[in-house]
């Protein structure tokens, strides 16, 4: 009989591969680029233990990683005062892509690579193991679906998933994270949780207690995934008949229990070997708030808001109303262990997860979302006359999630409401674009007038003159030809920000009465010979309003995120006056986050835009 999710599913396997296999930039991340950011942290546990038998001192970081990944060095292990060094990611990923590495070491030198743990077969062999192990998952997850729920709800459900969620972007593109592993290792959970409470056994046991303990050793709050078995009931099942199943059962308990222990030991082996104590927090200032959740920014907000990036999953909410009234019996493990997962989530100090496609961290949740994912869509495919609503919002939600995912148009670490609508739909973003990612607000006026408040191109500032902050323009470009025109403006003196010259002094604008509204325009040239990857150690443009000796507001804009190097460029920012309170003056400066690179600058201009 022909089934429709097994169409589905080919279609799946289909699209998680084709960008692999058709765009560059997806290819190269996946046999060249795998190990990178957060993912090497991840991996570095298995050439350090298997290849350079160094694991406390990862003596091999300075030549073999760094100079391949300069822009990781922030995420490699950090030095200890006992002269060990500190990875401090989970070990649990690293143990999950241990056969294919296994693998890679064997075929390396076979196909004349390196067996040095990051030649291409490495990265190659890491990268389709994860995404063959994640089509596995979605392979079983289909078959435990379809026990519940009608073939073409199935079907849906799965083909959403993919094309309307940022689980596609973790499987096809970043499945060196832990997200799409642990997504398949709670679809295991799911799965024999449901066999055991159908007929306990000592295997089904063994699986739940290693899936418990490895999700544990991937991400130590993942742990409470054991909730979904503990609350698990079979269908007319009471709790009362749940509790003698326990208790008929407690040898079964006790290997899922010292299973689980045995495999988050290897953390706790790791923590003694390098620091000398069992148990060690390494991430550093991050903590759990757990009386100060971020819910409605994990929710919605621009930055990382979860339904703000992957709307289909209201969907999955709503449908907890359909689960509780067709399956109660799964309803209450499954709604449980999500408000407790997304709790766990929001406390999080760094609640938008670092650079990212949308709120990463609920990603693995979705094995157990896609229950009340199907049974929505069970319930709304027996309405025929909504579709006619639905086709074009599904339609738009797709759309939204591949072009955000494939585009590039978003920004990793995290995006604002302006920058949200200014590239909305856009299919490329200019350089000066991303300036909104730090000025979250938009001159958007046609007509209007301006003021000039203060200008100079620094030829008569004989105070920065003397401070030694201004130099001969050292940057010869298509707009600055001083050998050949020395007349040309930025041939005069150039503001230079240094490691010996950090800040430039205040620049103090009086505001009169009739200037308490409208916009400031601070606008400049500006030109680097070479910038800092750590984006908080950039120098950065200020301009901050006060009343009398109170800040009442602030804005800033990095300037090496917005230019090329070796080119002078037009860089400008505008930011609302507030009306809140009176303004009696403007203070701009310019400094830096500790680079020891330079910033240049010429014809400075501050303008009251009415």
């Amino acid at each position: 009989m022909f089934r429709t999710s097994l169409f589905a599913y080919c279609l799946v396997v289909g699209l998680v591969l084709l960008p692999i296999l058709t765009t560059k930039d997806s290819y190269d991340k996946n046999t060249q680029r795998a190990f990178t950011f957060d993912s090497m942290g991840y991996y570095l546990y298995l050439p350090a233990y298997f290849i350079y038998d160094d694991i406390a001192h990862c003596r091999f970081l300075d030549t073999v990683v760094t100079p391949r990944y300069p822009a990781s060095a922030s995420y490699l292990p950090e030095k200890l005062p006992n002269g060990n060094v500190l990875n401090k990611y989970a070990i649990g990923q690293a143990v999950f892509q241990l056969p294919w590495f296994g693998l890679a070491h064997l075929v390396a030198p076979k196909l004349g690579y390196p067996a040095d743990g990051f030649s291409p077969p490495y990265h190659t062999i890491v990268s389709f193991g994860n995404i063959f192990v994640g089509l596995l998952a979605l392979w079983f997850l289909r078959r435990l679906l379809l026990r519940y729920f009608p073939d073409s709800a199935v079907a849906l459900s799965l083909l959403l998933l993919l094309v309307a969620t940022n689980y596609w972007c973790y499987i096809s593109y970043n499945s060196h994270m832990t997200h799409a592993s642990l997504f398949a290792l709670f679809v295991v959970l799911l799965w024999h949780t449901i066999r055991w409470h159908e007929q306990p056994t000592w295997w089904s046991s063994l699986v739940i207690g290693g899936v418990v303990g490895f999700a544990m050793l991937m991400r130590p709050t993942d742990v409470m995934c054991v909730l979904v078995p503990l609350l698990w009931r079979n269908e007319n099942q009471t709790f009362a008949e749940k509790y003698q199943l326990f208790r008929q059962n407690i040898p079964m308990l006790v290997l899922a229990t010292l299973v689980g222990g045995i495999i988050v030991f290897l953390q706790l082996w790791y923590w003694k070997t390098v620091t000398g104590s069992w148990v060690y927090y390494s991430y550093g200032d991050a903590t759990l708030e757990f009386l100060n959740p971020h819910i409605t920014k994990v929710l919605y907000s621009y930055k990382k808001g979860w339904l703000v990036y992957t709307p289909v999953m209201v969907f999955a909410l709503w449908g907890f109303g359909r689960l509780y009234r067709t399956r109660r019996h799964a309803f209450w493990a499954i709604f449980v262990y999500f408000i407790v997962h997304f709790y766990l989530v929001s406390a999080w100090s760094v609640w938008w997860y670092g650079g990212s496609f949308g709120q990463r961290a609920l990603i693995q949740l979705y094995a157990f979302l896609m229950l009340p994912f199907a049974a929505f869509w069970t319930y709304l495919l027996e309405k025929r006359w909504i579709w006619v609503i639905m086709l074009p919002v599904l339609g738009f939600m797709i759309w939204l999630n591949v072009t955000q995912t494939f585009l590039g148009i978003l920004d990793p670490e995290g995006n604002t409401r302006t920058y949200f609508w200014h590239v909305f739909g856009k299919a490329h973003v200019a350089l000066a674009d991303r300036k909104y990612l730090q000025v979250d607000e938009k001159f958007t006026k046609k007509k209007y007038n301006t003021h000039t408040l203060f200008e100079t191109d620094f030829r008569t500032d004989s105070l920065l003159a003397n401070a030694g902050m201004l130099v001969d323009n050292p940057i010869q470009t298509s707009n600055a030809h001083c050998l050949d025109n020395p007349q040309t403006p930025l041939c005069s003196p150039v503001l230079s920000i240094d490691s010996l010259h950090r800040r430039t002094r205040d620049l103090i604008i009086p505001l009169s009465e009739a200037q308490q509204k409208g916009w400031i325009r601070l606008s400049m040239n500006a030109a680097y010979t070479a910038k800092d990857w750590a984006f908080w150690q950039n120098h950065v443009c200020y301009v901050s309003f006060y009343n009398g000796d109170k800040e009442v507001k602030s804005a800033q804009l990095r300037p090496a995120t917005i230019i090329d190097l070796w080119e002078w460029t037009p860089v400008s920012f505008e930011t609302q006056i507030p009306t809140r309170k009176a303004v009696t003056h403007i203070a701009i400066h310019v400094g830096d986050g500790g680079t020891p690179h330079a910033l240049f600058l010429d014809d400075w201009k501050v303008e009251w835009l009415y």
